[in-house]
């Protein structure tokens, strides 16, 4: 009880508190004040307030009294000019033994710092000196004075050099003085010039601005690197790198893509790529499908960037080349029709699920969605519509691998695209022949275990027909990027990936050639 009075005692009579050991490296924040915890153990040192924590009243510039959040009130007494952060701490040198709690030397609520306060802000001091930059201007002004003066002297001795030669030289003389002033007068009109216009930049501009100027550039040629796809040469080359058969593929997917982004009213805005770059790089992706930090290393970009990149471009690829894959009308499927179809002319459409495998998903309902019995893996899947001639016209939205086909065949809504008397060829996997008889449509599949003869060559000639349908989905899995496991985190743009390579095939050459249809329709 006696140590806690004398204690009060002291800090009545004075703002000092009682010595303790403090490790910590804490210094006062305000301007000119020099107290440290590891110099003077008396002091204490207090954190500025929370914001809108309290409001005080305080008097402001104009004599009146203003209430403002408290934080506030100490950044104006303090003259802080830079900003309040956490680790910044007033001392108990700048408070009134009023403003501190005599029990626990806590500040009170309402305290506010008033002594020893600064008389100029801390970010004052960061700025020039005025001094300075006016004895800067007189100097400037000397000079130009100075260069002046020194113009005048020179063009007085020149004129009276002249006088001379007037009076004292003829002929051939008189000629090469009259050259030499010309070029002594040209150079001095020159000099001249030039100060008068450094002296109008000098009037002009303010003494604190830089003046820059342009003396040139420098370029060497190391530094330029070439674009990668400078270094794709043939057909060849570009259809292993990305999939694309030929350069007037990729010249055709170019121009879509320059539509639909006129149409949209966005462009390019990479400044790395020019828009081939980032096509070959999409198409990289898709068809090898490289990591982002191996096409990173091909066009010297960097990962993120790759995978912004190549992510925008997928969207706009989509847009372009849905467009190409659109039903056509019975009479272009029926001048189109091959010569392996003779028993089948009218059949519309091929269909047929295709699977693909992608990474085990993270969650459970998830893993049960897209788990395939029939693959024993994780997959997606997609109905696709074939012509007979081979063009892929039609694709479904992705479901699960656990989803059937049937399933898939319903939802799909691809019944209400077909007209009465058309005939559906699908493999033994699609069992809806009553669910195709209540639109009018017949639905031809190998359905039996044991066949008659007549049964047995029908089956022959629809799985001759239907192998259209079969390689129209091995070009589809001849890019890597679903024909080998993809990767979760594509899962979000699998249909859009599904319908580039789709609008690709149909672009490619066609899976028939010429002398597999009939010769009226070549």
């Amino acid at each position: 009880m006696l140590c806690q009075l004398q204690v009060l005692r002291l800090l009545l009579v004075t703002m000092e508190f009682p010595p303790r050991k403090n490790k910590s490296k804490t210094f006062c924040c305000v301007y000119g004040c020099n107290s440290k915890s590891w110099r003077d153990n008396t002091i204490r040192f207090y954190s500025f307030p929370a914001a809108n924590s309290n409001l005080v009243k305080i008097i402001n510039k104009f004599g009146e009294d203003q209430i403002i959040d408290r934080r506030l009130a100490w950044i104006k007494a303090l003259k802080i000019g830079n900003e309040v952060t956490q680790y910044k701490s007033v001392c108990s040198l700048h408070f009134t033994k009023t403003n501190v709690n005599q029990l626990r030397f806590h500040l009170k609520k309402n305290s506010v710092p008033s002594c020893n306060l600064p008389e100029t802000s801390l970010s004052t001091f960061n700025q020039p000196n005025l001094v300075q930059i006016d004895d800067r201007d007189e100097r400037r002004r000397k000079r130009s004075l100075k260069k002046k003066s020194f113009l005048n002297e020179d063009t007085s001795e020149i004129n009276s050099v002249l006088s001379d030669d007037k009076t004292g030289d003829t002929g051939d003389s008189s000629c090469q003085s009259q050259l030499c002033v010309e070029s002594a007068t040209e150079d001095l009109s020159f000099v001249q010039i030039s100060a008068v216009d450094e002296e109008k930049q000098e009037q002009n501009y303010p003494s604190t601005m830089k003046i820059f100027k342009d003396i040139g550039i420098q370029v060497e040629s190391d530094y330029l690197t070439p674009k990668f796809s400078t270094c794709i040469k043939s057909d060849q080359q570009l259809s292993t790198l990305t999939g694309l058969s030929s350069f007037a593929i990729l010249n055709t997917i170019e121009q879509l893509v320059i539509k639909v982004q006129s149409m949209r009213g966005t462009s390019n805005s990479s400044i790395k790529f020019d828009l081939r770059e980032l096509l070959i790089m999409t198409f990289m992706k898709l068809k090898q499908n490289m990591s982002y930090s191996t096409l990173a290393i091909f066009f010297n970009f960097s990962k993120n960037g790759c995978k912004s990149q190549i992510w925008k471009m997928i969207d706009i690829l989509y847009l372009a080349l849905k467009p190409s894959i659109h039903w056509p009308s019975k009479e272009n499927i029926l001048k189109n029709i091959p010569l392996c179809f003779k028993n089948f002319e009218g059949v519309r459409v091929v269909v047929d699920c295709t699977e693909i495998k992608i990474q085990k998903p993270s969650k459970l309902c998830c893993q049960l969605q897209t788990y395939s019995y029939y693959k024993s893996t994780y997959t997606v899947k997609f109905l696709t519509g074939v012509t007979p001639a081979g063009t892929i016209f039609f694709v479904s939205r992705a479901y699960g691998g656990r989803a059937s086909d049937n399933t898939i065949f319903e939802q799909s809504n691809i019944i209400n695209m077909m007209d009465k008397k058309d005939i559906v060829l699908a493999d033994k996997g699609f069992t809806m022949h009553d669910f195709c008889k209540k639109y009018d449509v017949t639905l031809c599949t190998p359905d039996k275990q044991q066949f008659s003869k007549s049964e047995a060559n029908m089956n022959r000639y629809v799985a001759k027909v239907r192998v259209h349908v079969e390689r129209s989905n091995q070009r589809i899995k001849t890019f890597d990027v679903l024909g080998s496991t993809m990767p979760v985190c594509l899962l979000s743009k699998v249909e859009e990936i599904f319908t580039i390579i789709c609008g690709v095939v149909n672009l490619s050459a066609s899976i028939l050639k010429k002398n597999k249809f009939h010769s009226e329709n070549i």
